[in-house]
Order: structure tokens, then sequence, then C-alpha cells
């Protein structure tokens, strides 16, 4: 499981994408953050989560 620096939640999801982390490509920590943040919704929605 992973392990979030917040409680799971929309609203915590949707600011962790206002942070730079997630909007600033070059960041050194955005493709983690991004996925962290992916995953969250995953975890949250797992009915409205793509097939792959």
């Amino acid at each position: 499981m992973m392990k979030y620096p917040f409680t799971l939640t929309e609203a915590n999801l949707k600011n962790a994408m206002a942070d730079p982390r997630y909007t600033n490509s070059r960041h050194p920590n955005s493709q983690s953050w991004r996925g962290m943040v992916s995953q969250g919704f995953a975890t949250l929605y797992p009915d409205q989560t793509p097939a792959r």
C-alpha cells in the first residue's frame, strides 16, 4: 500500500495537483508526485479507473 504525505481525500489530491511537484514537469520529484496523485485517485475511485 502506498504511503501518502497527507490524508487520502479528493480535496487533498486536488491540492497536491496545485503543488509545483505536479505542475512543473522539470521538478526533480514531478514523476513520482504525479504517480502518487494518479494512484490516489485510483484508490479513492477504483470503479472509475480506465482498464489498461
